[in-house]
C-alpha cells in the first residue's frame, strides 16, 4: 500500500481515435519508470481512457500494440463505409426508418471491443480493480439528448464505460446505454472535460496533461467540424450537432482553463508531426508510439532534475 501523501500526479488522457498511440507510448514509459506510486488520479477521455485502463492494469505495452497490430486493417477504420453512411443516415431521418444494424459504421468500434479487448487482448479487469483501490479513475462520457458531458467513476460496467467514451459521432452508429442513459464519446463536444476536471483538483497537485494532437488548427479542422455537425444532426437534436460545430471554441476555452492550472505539465506530439485520427499504416503508428516514449522520457528527466535540485 503506497503512503497517499506521497500521490501527487494526476494524469489527463485526452481522446484522438488513432492518435491514442502517441499516449500510450507516454504511458509506457510512466510504466518502465514505475510512476504508480505517485499517480493520485487519472481522467480518460475516448482512446485516452483506454489507454488508461491498460496503464492502471500494467498492460501499457500489451494494450498498445492494439493501435499497431490489430487497427491497421479494415475491420477497424472503414473509410469506404463513410458515404454509404451518410446516405443510409439522411434515409433514417428523413424518409423511413432503418434498422440499426442497415446504418454503415465507418469506426467497427464492435470489433475492437468484442473480439480485441475482450478476447484477443484482453484487459486484465482483476489488475485494474486492484489499482483502483489506491488510484481514482475516472471516464469522460457524452450525453447526446443534452448535449451534455461529464466524468464518471470507472469502477462499475467498466467495459461499457470504454466502450461509450469511444463512440465518437457520427462515425458509429449508435450510442452505448449504461444504467438507462444514452452516452457518446465526449471528444466532440468537450475533448478535455477540464472545467469538472480542474474543480476537482488541488492546489498542490500535479496536473500532467497527454494530448495526442498538437493545438494548432488550420481551415482543414474547421471544415472537418462543420461536416460532421451536419451528419451528427441527421443522428441527434440540434442540441449536440451544434455542439460538434462548436467543438474547437470550446476547446480553446479548455485550454485556456488547462494552462492556468498552476502545477500543470502538457505532453503533445511535436507541431507537424501529429498523425490523422484514421491513421492504420503501421510504420507510421509505430513512429508515433515512439515520439510519445521521447516525450514520456523528457518528462520523467524533468522530474528526476526537479527531484535533485529540491532535496
Amino acid at each position: 500500500m503506497t503512503d497517499q501523501n506521497n500521490r501527487d500526479i494526476v494524469l489527463l488522457c485526452g481522446p484522438g481515435a488513432m492518435q491514442g498511440v502517441f499516449s500510450a507510448g507516454v504511458l509506457m514509459t510512466f510504466e518502465e519508470a514505475n510512476l504508480y506510486p505517485r499517480i493520485k488520479a487519472g481522467y480518460g477521455v475516448s482512446a485516452g481512457a483506454m489507454n488508461l485502463a491498460y496503464y492502471f492494469a500494467r498492460q501499457t505495452a500489451f494494450g498498445s500494440s492494439i493501435y499497431t497490430e490489430e487497427l491497421i486493417g479494415r475491420k477497424f477504420i472503414r473509410k469506404e463505409y463513410l458515404p454509404i453512411g451518410i446516405i443510409e443516415r439522411w434515409v433514417h431521418k428523413k424518409v423511413t426508418a432503418l434498422p440499426l444494424e442497415w446504418r454503415a459504421t465507418p469506426i467497427n468500434l464492435d470489433f475492437l471491443f468484442d473480439e480485441i479487448i475482450t478476447q484477443k487482448k484482453q484487459l486484465n479487469m482483476a489488475s485494474l480493480e486492484s489499482a483502483l483501490q489506491e488510484i481514482d479513475f475516472k471516464i469522460l462520457l457524452a450525453n447526446p439528448e443534452k448535449a451534455t458531458t461529464h466524468y464518471v467513476e470507472a469502477k462499475g460496467e467498466t467495459l461499457q464505460k470504454l466502450k461509450a467514451s469511444t463512440a465518437i459521432v457520427p462515425y458509429y452508429n449508435h450510442s452505448i446505454m449504461i444504467e438507462g442513459c444514452p452516452y457518446v464519446d465526449p471528444s466532440i463536444i468537450r475533448p478535455f472535460g477540464a472545467e469538472e476536471l480542474i474543480a476537482q483538483l488541488q492546489e498542490e497537485d500535479k496536473l500532467v496533461v497527454i494530448s495526442n494532437f498538437s493545438f494548432e488548427r488550420g481551415m482543414r479542422h474547421h471544415l472537418m467540424a462543420t461536416l460532421e455537425a451536419e451528419v451528427t444532426s441527421l443522428m441527434f437534436e440540434d442540441e449536440l450537432s451544434t455542439a460538434v460545430h462548436h467543438r474547437f471554441e470550446q476547446l480553446d476555452y479548455e485550454l485556456r482553463l488547462i494552462q492556468q492550472f498552476p502545477g500543470v505539465t502538457i505532453i503533445q506530439p511535436c507541431s507537424g508531426q501529429e498523425i490523422h485520427p484514421n491513421e492504420t499504416n503501421q510504420v507510421r503508428l509505430k513512429g508515433m508510439y515512439n515520439h510519445g516514449m521521447e516525450h514520456g522520457r523528457k518528462f520523467l528527466e524533468k522530474e528526476r532534475e526537479f527531484k535533485r535540485d529540491n532535496q
